[in-house]
Order: structure tokens, then sequence, then C-alpha cells
């Protein structure tokens, strides 16, 4: 059977963009995030009664999960796995 499908590789944070809010300074957004001169940054938390606050921030991404936050600029992303790692669980 042949068919075109769409793919999308969600196997890193920025490819979440896809799948989260935005809101007119390009910020995509899982949770309740305020935000002021904030622009282009990724903010995910688990947990919907959470706030988070920006303040003057581009291209950050900012991960809520499991008790836990990482915040990183964007292009260090590819570090995630570094810190983690030594982060124990």
């Amino acid at each position: 059977v042949a068919g075109e499908f769409s793919w999308r590789d969600v196997g890193g944070w920025l490819a979440m963009t896809d799948f989260l809010s935005e809101d007119s300074s390009g910020n995509h957004t899982q949770g309740d995030l305020h935000a002021l001169d904030s622009s282009g940054n990724l903010i995910y938390c688990e947990d919907p009664t959470e706030t988070i606050a920006l303040l003057g921030l581009s291209d950050i991404v900012v991960v809520r999960a499991g008790g836990k936050t990482l915040v990183a600029r964007k292009d260090r992303l590819e570090d995630v796995k570094k810190i983690v790692e030594g982060m124990g669980s």
C-alpha cells in the first residue's frame, strides 16, 4: 500500500515547539507563563499549577518535570545529556 505521510522527529526539545502553544513573542509554552520582554523561548512545565516567569530572556529552554528544573540556552541543548548524567536520578 503506497501513501504519503508526514514525519516529525520529536527526539529533542526544540521539536516540541510544533506541539506547544505560541504567544505573540514566539515563546512556546506548556504551563502558566508570565513573560516580559522575553522572546523565542521554550517553556515546558508538567504541572499546570506552577508558574514560570521570564524577564528579559531570549532563546532559553526551561523544562520543569519530575520535581527538577532545567534552564539552558537553545544552542546548548546538545549538552543536556552531560548535565543530566551528572545529576543522577
